[in-house]
């Protein structure tokens, strides 16, 4: 997949997982507050930042499942930083709001799980799709 494409999915995934975690987080912490559309350009140019993060993952060369690790130990910790940054950035926190920002942190960890989790079973489907479209043209020419 082009690097552009998976950085736009990314980006889709990301604006799906931040409306739902700010969904939550509104509800649970500021049930009357009213916003004007700035907001949702913040929380836009939060999802394209973090869209960015998959050039963490871009190689010339096959990864090391070590490799692999630690580029998802850091896409994390760059995504986090992009989503409570952001937070902190456009006054959607306070650094005196400790039970916000944990749960902040806690919203971003989940939303990412999740993220990597839809992502991951999409590839998975698409490499299963793509062996056995592989396996019929095999089979096919052998006959």
């Amino acid at each position: 997949m082009s690097l552009l494409k998976n950085m736009l999915r990314v980006f889709i995934y990301v604006t799906a997982g931040n409306t739902i975690g700010a969904a939550i987080f509104l509800t649970l912490f500021y049930r009357d507050i009213q916003f004007s559309y700035g907001f949702l350009w913040q929380f836009i140019s939060i999802a394209a930042v973090c869209a960015f993060s998959t050039l963490i993952f871009w190689s010339r060369k096959e990864l090391s499942k070590k490799q692999i690790a630690i580029r998802y130990v850091l896409h994390y910790v760059y995504n986090n930083f992009v989503v409570v940054g952001g937070a902190f950035l456009y006054k959607w926190l306070e650094p005196g709001q400790i039970i916000n920002i944990a749960f902040m942190f806690f919203l971003v960890a989940a939303v990412y799980i999740c993220i990597i989790t839809a992502m991951f079973k999409n590839d998975e489907k698409t490499a299963e799709d793509l062996n056995k479209k592989l396996r019929k043209y095999n089979d096919s020419k052998e006959e």
